[in-house]
């Protein structure tokens, strides 16, 4: 009785998904798919002297769920000191919108970013709507927007950028570049 009544509810619920959140061919993550896999994080990060490099670090990505979602491992390079970061990407059909989870050893905030592709194909997230913000000082709120560039399955551009005032004026934080191991 009770596996019926499951499987009852299975078979309504099926029908009510929306078909923008149901796996095909075309998914809303399909720009993920080829980037699994080793890789090298180089790049740059702002600081208030100015650009300075970051050390060349390792990254992890691997597939979830059947291409449904995404999680990458790495390592950030703060300059004084090296944190642990892990980052989940996921598609939320039934509002529209991609959602970013980031969570770092340093501070060990769970920090929620949401956005869209834009015209140029770019992942573009921000933590404004979370409110996930850092505090800098007492009365300042650091909030960031995460910008993804694929242009290859062995290269993609990772920027992230800062605001202070609500996301009226947006600076540059960290330009990193990821390069597949092997092909650096």
């Amino acid at each position: 009785m009770k596996s019926s009544i499951i499987a009852a509810f299975l078979a309504v619920f099926a029908l009510l998904v929306p078909a923008s959140f149901a796996q095909s061919e075309e998914s809303p993550l399909a720009f993920l798919e080829g980037h699994e896999g080793e890789w090298i994080v180089s790049g740059r990060r702002a600081t208030p002297s100015g650009w300075e490099d970051s050390a060349r670090l390792p990254a992890q990505i691997e597939s979830l769920y059947g291409g449904r979602a995404y999680i990458e491992t790495s390592i950030i390079d703060f300059g004084d000191e090296q944190s642990g970061l892990t980052t989940l990407i996921s598609w939320d059909g039934f509002r529209d919108v991609y959602r970013i989870a980031a969570l770092d050893e340093g501070f060990g905030l769970l920090d929620i970013y949401e956005g869209r592709l834009d015209s140029e194909g770019r992942l573009i997230a921000t933590n404004l709507r979370s409110d996930t913000y850092f505090a800098f000082g007492e009365s300042t709120r650091m909030h960031f927007q995460l910008r993804w560039t694929f242009e290859s399955e062995d290269r993609f551009l990772f920027e992230v950028l800062m605001t202070s005032d609500g996301g009226a004026n947006w600076s540059p934080y960290f330009e990193l570049i990821y390069t597949r191991a092997g092909q650096e």
